[in-house]
């Protein structure tokens, strides 16, 4: 990302749900729908886990977020 955080960095959340990024960005798309700031900000990221070559993991993030 531009600020330089790893995409897939584990953290407590400020709901206390754990997760990365990812997950908060997914659920925000969960709750807002996909056309608000949080699919964007999950755009990003899955293009960083590309970037990355990370992508069974993001795979594992958006299959456990549904």
């Amino acid at each position: 990302m531009l600020q330089g955080a790893a995409p897939d960095v584990d953290a407590a959340g400020p709901r206390g749900l754990g997760g990365s990024p990812l997950h908060e960005a997914l659920r925000g798309v969960k709750v807002n729908g996909a056309r608000g700031v949080h699919a964007k900000i999950a755009k990003l990221l899955i293009d960083d886990f590309k970037r990355l070559g990370l992508m069974a993991e993001a795979a594992v993030i958006i299959k456990s977020t549904r």
